[in-house]
């Protein structure tokens, strides 16, 4: 049967068991792609598919209490897999017929019937397209609402796999929690863009968002069971997404509870013994915490907690490198390099904050000030910079023995990590001094592996901060031939004054040489 001549087997059809037998042909049809591809285009042909199945019966057939089997999901989910077909045209999926039924819709998203996934995959698929396209009509029917009690906040309908999720646009559609997560944040961002316009109040709306927000971010911290693991995730997802990150940061009273309550759930991850997937859940939490708020509210409120997170940093980061030579170290998957990507980007923050002293302090007393007028350092500072050497070190170690490899035979994963790794030590160099000649002996390999990734079009760039850190040295090196050149007590040993300084600019123009090599290849 071609489709023209089911379209006028449907309109003329007596009864609504000829139209739903009519519909589950064409739903092979949809399922086998035997149509033609000019018909996902074609708007005029679609609109007559659609008014010849009728908008009612669609909207029956959803609704529907008559049961197949001692269940009513195969009516409905005919009617859902029919409907989805029509995605693209948002006029016929906003049918006023269909739009009426939106709550029969919300029933079975927020659903724990077993066997339904296709039935809830089809229901989510709409509801997402309809948050693309007329996300008001929702909120203003309570999704949000639903979605916070009844998805990410019920334990039943919860996977029980513990998984962390590092890219949320890598989730499938099948992920319903992160799916739901995503139509939150099409809502939120239309409220935002509606709220800029004056004449468009929402503040009862407001009110309502802004409730479960401090409902849920409470409930994570107060859950003690494993279930507070899935919500981090949607913490993780919250921070990590521009629209309701924005939403959360321009209202004090949400903002103020995140940056608050967020540090006690850290506490209590990273001060208890959880397991290793749950600290690296931890780890990643802290990341998008401080990619929004800095180190500043956590170093402030807790300074050996601080200490405390980069000593544990530290250790992760040599352990994970550990593992690198334990296997094939130049075929590494995606699991140890989501977790190296997130450790190299808090280490690369705390080696900003620390490169000056107190970073955040702002009323240091005297009593911080020694004799000779300079700010004492802490002890547990000193500790924790020691701490960073040392896996700065394993860093530098596991460079230089990836760099003498082949980069060719490496997989993408394998240069991924060589270049992060890279990345962090040559932030520590743009920052500090130590380890200085250690990282001077790479730069050759490391300029050489940033030809080759450049070559390849990588997404990571390594020759900025090759630059940035070749300059800092240098800027090191000419301010010591100065230092050199106008001390009165080298006046008196010309020829010591005049070998060093020799030496010096040989330096000088050996990093000028490295700075200008890697300006020509930009």
């Amino acid at each position: 049967m071609n489709l023209d001549h089911l379209i006028k087997s449907l309109e003329s059809a007596e009864n609504d068991n000829k139209k739903f037998a009519l519909l589950l042909i064409l739903s092979e049809l949809f399922k086998s792609n035997k149509l033609d591809d000019s018909f996902k285009t074609d708007e005029n042909l679609n609109t007559r598919l659609f008014e010849g199945i009728d908008p009612h019966f669609l909207a029956r057939l959803i609704t529907t209490k008559q049961q197949v089997d001692d269940s009513p999901i195969h009516y409905k989910q005919v009617g859902l897999s029919i409907l989805t077909q029509f995605l693209d045209f948002p006029e016929l999926i906003t049918n006023p017929v269909l739009l009426t039924k939106i709550n029969s819709i919300f029933e079975i998203i927020k659903s724990d019937i077993q066997n339904c996934e296709l039935l809830k995959l089809d229901a989510y698929k709409y509801v997402y397209r309809l948050s693309e396209i007329c996300p008001e009509f929702l909120y203003q029917n309570g999704l949000i609402a639903i979605i916070f009690n009844d998805i990410l906040l019920n334990e039943k309908i919860q996977s029980q796999q513990l998984r962390i999720m590092y890219d949320f646009d890598l989730e499938g559609e099948k992920n319903f929690e992160i799916v739901a997560c995503k139509i939150l944040s099409n809502m939120i961002k239309d409220m935002q863009d509606k709220e800029n316009k004056e004449d468009y109040p929402l503040d009862e709306t407001n009110r309502k968002v802004q409730k479960e927000f401090k409902n849920f971010i409470n409930m994570a911290v107060s859950n003690q069971t494993e279930f507070k693991f899935k919500l981090l995730n949607y913490i993780n997802f919250f921070l990590s997404n521009d629209s309701i990150k924005n939403y959360i940061l321009i209202n004090s009273d949400i903002n103020d509870l995140f940056v608050d309550q967020v540090l006690v759930i850290l506490n209590d991850l990273f001060k208890s013994k959880v397991k290793n997937i749950i600290q690296e859940q931890g780890f990643l939490l802290l990341n998008n915490y401080v990619l929004v708020y800095d180190f500043e509210p956590l170093y402030m409120k807790d300074r050996n907690f601080f200490y405390l997170l980069i000593h544990l940093l530290c250790i992760q980061i040599s352990l994970n490198l550990q593992k690198c030579y334990e296997t094939n170290e130049l075929n590494i998957d995606q699991v140890l390099t989501n977790k190296m990507s997130v450790y190299y980007s808090l280490l690369e923050q705390v080696i900003k904050i620390l490169s000056t002293a107190s970073p955040f302090d702002t009323d240091d007393s005297d009593e911080d000030v020694s004799e000779h007028g300079h700010k004492e350092t802490e002890p547990e500072l000193e500790k924790v910079i020691k701490i960073i050497v040392e896996a700065l070190e394993t860093i530098s170690l596991f460079i230089k023995d990836t760099l003498a490899n082949d980069f060719s035979q490496m997989n993408d994963h394998c240069l991924l990590l060589l270049a992060s790794s890279t990345r962090v030590l040559l932030c520590w160099m743009t920052h500090e001094s130590l380890l200085e000649d250690e990282i001077m002996e790479l730069i050759p390999k490391m300029i050489e592996f940033s030809e080759f990734l450049a070559c390849k079009s990588f997404e990571l760039d390594i020759s900025n901060f090759i630059t940035a850190g070749l300059n800092r040295l240098l800027s090191d090196k000419n301010n010591i031939l100065e230092f050199k050149s106008s001390n009165p007590k080298n006046k008196n040993d010309l020829v010591k004054l005049e070998s060093e300084s020799m030496e010096t600019k040989e330096q000088i123009e050996l990093i000028q040489s490295m700075i200008d090599h890697c300006s020509l290849k930009k």
